[in-house]
């Protein structure tokens, strides 16, 4: 949260002229390739999750390029504060979810499409992975939402495998 954000060269990206609301495209580490690449509203009175759904549904062919570019794009600062919410998010970019969780950690259904991340007791190491991959049919994206942010750490670290 207080990373610095060099610019994203990608002029697509800046949504100063949407409907929606602008959207201000940077990456992490400045490298025009960077993982994550990270949105946040310009606006802060555009800022809800309809906003942010509304954003994806115009522009779902450049969420779609940024994250083949990227490997994981990340909205911050949006007011998603619900499952229901997250889902209709999911659903302006990808509208056939995955219901069923078929994992192999304990996990719990919310709502719909959306499970709790893993259920199993901090002391256990969870190593770098391809979510589901032991699947015929594993899932092309993985979605997450912090509905209760951690007060301390509670990071999800993301790799380019």
């Amino acid at each position: 949260m207080g990373s610095h954000l060099a610019p994203h060269t990608e002029a697509s990206m800046h949504a100063s002229s949407s409907p929606t609301g602008p959207i201000q495209f940077n990456t992490v580490d400045g490298a025009s390739d960077g993982l994550p690449l990270v949105g946040r509203p310009l606006d802060p009175s555009r800022r809800s999750a309809d906003d942010l759904r509304a954003f994806i549904e115009s522009r779902t062919e450049v969420v779609h390029s940024a994250l083949l570019t990227h490997g994981a794009v990340l909205f911050r600062d949006f007011d998603v504060t619900d499952a229901g919410a997250f889902e209709d998010v999911l659903r302006a970019f990808t509208p056939e979810l995955g219901a069923d969780y078929l994992g192999t950690t304990p996990r719990s259904r919310i709502q719909g499409a959306v499970h709790t991340s893993t259920e199993l007791n901090g002391s256990y190491l969870i190593p770098q992975h391809c979510e589901m991959s032991f699947l015929d049919d594993a899932p092309r994206y993985v979605f997450f939402c912090s509905l209760d942010p951690a007060d301390e750490g509670g990071e999800t670290p993301l790799c380019d495998f």
